[in-house]
C-alpha cells in the first residue's frame, strides 16, 4: 500500500477493491490462515488509500476456479454484482 501501486492503476486512484479468497483452495496450501491473509490485505489497501469492498471474504468451501464443494453453495456472482454496483455508485 505505501508503495502507491493502486493508485497507478487506470491512471489514477482506485477507491475500492474487492478480493475473494477460495476457501477450498487447491492450490494455496492448508496451512494458510485465509482469514488472516484477508486481514494482511485490508491492511495493506488501506495503506494505500483504498478501501477492503464489503462483500470481500474467503469463500467456504470455494475451489480455485470458484466451484462449490461440501454443501455450501458459493455466492461469488452476488458479490461481484454487489461490488459492481458500489464502482458504479449504485444502491439499487
Amino acid at each position: 500500500g505505501k508503495r502507491g501501486r493502486l493508485n497507478r492503476l487506470a491512471g489514477g486512484s482506485f477507491p475500492i477493491l474487492m478480493v475473494l479468497i477460495s476457501g477450498a483452495d487447491e492450490h494455496m496450501p492448508s496451512s494458510i490462515d485465509k482469514e488472516a491473509l484477508l486481514a494482511r490485505w485490508k491492511i495493506a489497501l488501506e495503506n494505500g488509500g483504498t478501501t477492503l469492498a464489503p462483500g470481500s471474504g474467503v469463500l467456504t468451501g470455494a475451489k480455485h476456479n470458484g466451484e462449490s464443494v461440501g454443501e455450501e453453495p458459493t455466492d461469488v456472482v452476488d458479490r461481484c454484482f454487489a461490488y459492481l454496483k458500489v464502482v458504479e455508485g449504485r444502491s439499487d
